[in-house]
């Protein structure tokens, strides 16, 4: 297998990643409280899928899926929603498959320009979880994150929760080992720790005053019950390039009557800075400016027209195909 990062001289790396960091307060705190909802029959029994997309992102990959190997409460299974990548990508998923301690899953599909909706879709449809965790490929997760969505979890609901953008430098120094042993964490410095807590607040008071388009949400890291995508028919594949997608499956969630749940002072991933894999942004739709006509009849609408359904409708056009013709008349004697 060709491969994706090149590895470091230990003595080059800061003496930060040498030692495995303890629990964070909030991970030491939902452990007895998790251990006590258990006893109680109170903590949620369901089966978690996290969803990871990625596109030509093998270093930024490596350094997410670490992070939900060392998640305190491990999911069910994590599904790869990868729009194209080349070897290195598929052959970093193949080498997971043999070391995650859970069942990781691929789904691709052919680059023809950026198609997150359509690849995503394919995924839901892959998975097997009640609740459903979105995360994207250069996202790095805290270990607490599936216990807090999980702990979060109601039915019928979605989570939106916050990311710490990271400098290029920062996403640079962090490696397998040192998010393994939670470093990453310690980026929360109380300057971000304090702007994820304000626009926390700001969820909650805009939801009070009456404001349809909160709770904020950011399409690389949230969670939702599987029924609710459902129902409203996954996400809407009309988008091309990146932008408001994530807020038009808000809308119509918050439409089909789906709660919003924030979880920005909570939940938290580093999103690593793009310059980290730079072949991922070579995708020549990629900033186009979503249509706002389309989004503005999201605040109208449930269902989009074209989601999960298409590919529902093409999996069963290729058993028909499949299973050849019958002709009805043509018996044995």
């Amino acid at each position: 297998m060709p491969s994706t990062v090149a590895a470091r001289p230990r003595a080059s790396q800061p003496p930060l990643l040498e030692s495995r960091k303890p629990l964070s307060i909030e991970s030491n705190l939902l452990r007895p409280i998790a251990h006590v909802m258990r006893r109680a029959g109170r903590w949620p029994n369901i089966p978690v899928s996290v969803m990871v997309s990625s596109y030509n992102q093998p270093r930024a990959l490596r350094l997410v899926m670490a992070g939900f190997a060392a998640q305190d409460e491990l999911p069910f299974e994590v599904v790869i929603a990868d729009d194209g990548s080349d070897a290195d990508t598929l052959g970093l998923v193949e080498e997971f498959r043999t070391t995650a301690p859970f069942e990781v899953r691929l789904v691709t599909q052919r680059h023809e320009g950026y198609r997150l909706q359509q690849i995503l879709n394919k995924a839901v449809l892959e998975s097997r979880g009640t609740q459903l965790i979105f995360c994207n490929g250069d996202c790095v997760p805290f270990r607490n994150l599936v216990a807090i969505h999980k702990v979060h979890y109601r039915p019928g609901t979605f989570c939106t929760a916050g990311r710490l953008r990271l400098t290029i430098e920062e996403s640079r120094r962090l490696t397998s080992e040192g998010v393994s042993a939670g470093v990453h964490e310690d980026l929360l410095t109380l300057k971000r720790r304090w702007w994820l807590s304000m626009a926390h607040c700001k969820n909650v008071a805009r939801r009070l005053m009456g404001r349809q388009d909160q709770p904020s949400i950011r399409g690389c890291h949230f969670s939702i019950d599987r029924r609710p995508l459902l129902d409203v028919n996954g996400f809407d594949e009309s988008y091309e390039g990146c932008g408001k997608e994530d807020c038009d499956l808000r809308n119509r969630l918050q439409n089909a009557g789906f709660a919003g749940i924030s979880l920005w002072h909570r939940a938290f991933v580093c999103h690593l800075d793009h310059q980290l894999d730079p072949r991922s942004k070579d995708r020549s739709i990629l900033r186009r400016k979503a249509d706002r006509v389309l989004y503005a009849g999201s605040w109208g609408r449930i269902k989009t027209l074209r989601g999960l359904d298409l590919h529902m409708r093409g999996a069963a056009a290729h058993l028909e195909e499949a299973s050849g013709p019958t002709d009805q008349g043509a018996r044995p004697a």
